[in-house]
């Protein structure tokens, strides 16, 4: 449907029944030249639309905007033009950050599944919808995920600079207690570790456990996550007594919570048991290693890092312990 006054004054299309209705009355009564009337339809629409989210009050903002124009009312035009525009504007927002997270998602699947090259393509897509979007904290979760898929690509140099500007974005907006700060803090520092930063990371778990204890009590998950990254620290300081203990008590809360076979518990289980390895403690590293094999295989790519280096400290303490029965 489009209705002419004058020369250049085109009424829209909203897919709207409401608006159409509105925008069909109005077209009847301008087509007879009555644009007042027609005015007097479209504000009436207006006034009837709470949401406005799907375009259709943007749809009748212009249409009248288009009538005031031609009558030569050009302040009350343009207030309706502007306004029109603004509400175009929140639509398109609203579904850039849609389609954003929904790439997020398919880029964690990915990522999950050892689909690396593919992550990485949603993650920048996502980046992208989700900068125009201007939702920083979405923005900052893209971030976040950028960084952990550098950690999981055992590329964690080239993810630094994203998980340092999701701490910084978290940290203005929510401040240093938020739990998202101390997600983002644990992220980056995973990828610190993995650099050899290892100061620089143990302040990063540190703080995220404080935050996390301090949020949810000392038994939540993500104190979990970080108790078992501080044990990765107290390993490189060869203080193994501190890790056994640290590890112990975040396989206790992962299972408890998750289960055993759950991929966050069979990953605290796999660093235990290269700890056991250096311990010397064989036949215990043994049968973790073969634990996190059989809760991953099948579940994830061949190339998930978590899984081909169980396969690989299986088969180290598989020679360990042929050396043994040869001595």
């Amino acid at each position: 449907m489009t209705a002419k006054f004058g020369n250049d004054c085109r009424l829209c299309v909203s897919t709207t029944g409401s608006a159409v209705a509105h925008q069909e009355a109005a077209s009847a009564a301008f087509e007879q030249g009555d644009a007042l009337a027609a005015v007097g339809i479209l504000r009436c629409g207006i006034a009837a639309i709470v949401d406005g989210a799907d375009g259709a009050l943007a749809a009748l903002r212009v249409d009248l905007g288009n009538i005031l124009t031609a009558l030569g009312q050009y302040d009350d035009a343009e207030r309706e033009l502007r306004a029109a525009a603004d509400d175009v504007d929140t639509h398109l927002r609203a579904a850039r950050l849609l389609h954003g997270m929904c790439l997020n998602a398919l880029g964690m699947l990915c990522r999950y599944t050892a689909r690396f090259d593919d992550a990485a393509g949603y993650y920048e897509l996502a980046r992208t919808e989700l900068r125009g979007a201007g939702d920083e904290d979405a923005l900052a979760t893209i971030l976040h995920n950028i960084a952990g898929l550098a950690h999981a690509r055992e590329d964690a140099r080239s993810g630094i600079e994203a998980g340092q500007e999701s701490v910084r974005i978290r940290t203005a907006r929510h401040g240093e207690n938020s739990v998202l700060v101390a997600a983002d803090l644990s992220n980056l520092g995973g990828l610190l570790f993995d650099v050899g930063r290892v100061e620089e990371a143990a302040r990063c778990f540190s703080r995220a456990c404080e935050i996390f204890a301090n949020s949810y009590g000392p038994d939540h998950p993500e104190v979990a996550v970080n108790l078992g990254n501080l044990a990765a620290v107290a390993v490189a300081g060869d203080d193994f007594e501190e890790a056994e203990r640290l590890y112990a008590r975040a396989i206790a809360i992962k299972t408890r919570v998750w289960g055993p076979d759950n991929p966050t518990t069979l990953l605290s289980i796999h660093n235990f048991a290269r700890l056991l390895t250096r311990m010397g403690r064989v036949d215990e590293a043994w049968q973790h290693a073969l634990d996190v094999v059989a809760g991953l295989a099948g579940r994830v790519g061949e190339e998930h890092r978590l899984l081909r280096r169980a396969r690989e400290l299986v088969a180290e303490l598989a020679r360990i312990s042929e050396r043994r029965l040869r001595t």
